[in-house]
């Protein structure tokens, strides 16, 4: 997991948590990962919102809105079908 949240490897906003990132994330683990294991992987995403809005300071209410995505739901602003992500979308939340 640690290695496929960073996917631009950026250091700085590694520990930056969002809706929008937390779908990418399951994007990415989907076509990078045997299904299996995908599915151990997104079911860490939960968990792994919330132990990054720790150190970071973010507030619960906000981290708490990754909480669907990272069980599955679509992202809205996320792109058309699994082929054309939008990496740098404006995203309003």
């Amino acid at each position: 997991m640690a290695g496929s949240w960073s996917i631009n490897e950026i250091g700085a906003v590694y520990a930056a948590c969002s809706p929008h990132r937390v779908a990418l994330c399951i994007r990415h683990l989907r076509e990078f990962y045997l299904d299996e294991f995908v599915d151990q992987l997104v079911a860490l995403l939960p968990d792994w919102a919330r132990w990054l809005a720790e150190p970071t300071g973010l507030a619960p209410e906000l981290a708490d809105r990754c909480l669907p995505y990272a069980q599955g739901e679509p992202f809205p602003q996320l792109g058309e079908g699994d082929a054309k992500p939008h990496y740098l979308a404006r995203v309003i939340e």
